[in-house]
């Protein structure tokens, strides 16, 4: 699975500084969207999802990155996952006994 966005990294970051630092592209919008509470946890992405893949034993993403695009690329594991979901709400009980067994 991949996610592509267009533009590349905002300027004054480079592929090192991932998980690391963060910028935003337009700050007037990140500021509107901060105080309207539509932000959280900034620039904790992708350790967070590095961490939640470590803790699944999968491998890392791959990031492709220009100054066009920017793609990340999820592998898909050979390993039979079991899905287990705690505390499920009333709306989400259907849901997840569509994801009691999944094979990749």
């Amino acid at each position: 699975m991949s996610d592509t966005n267009p533009g590349g990294l905002a300027k004054g970051l480079t592929p090192a500084d991932l998980g690391k630092r963060n910028l935003s592209r337009n700050n007037l919008l990140f500021g509107l969207m901060q105080r309207m509470g539509l932000v959280e946890k900034v620039g904790s992405g992708i350790i967070r999802m590095k961490n939640a893949m470590q803790e699944w034993d999968l491998t890392e993403p791959i990031f492709d990155i220009n100054d066009n695009w920017f793609t990340i690329i999820f592998n898909r594991s050979t390993k039979k996952w079991v899905v287990i979901i705690k505390n499920i709400s009333p709306k989400k009980k259907d849901f997840s006994k569509l994801l009691s067994n999944i094979n990749h």
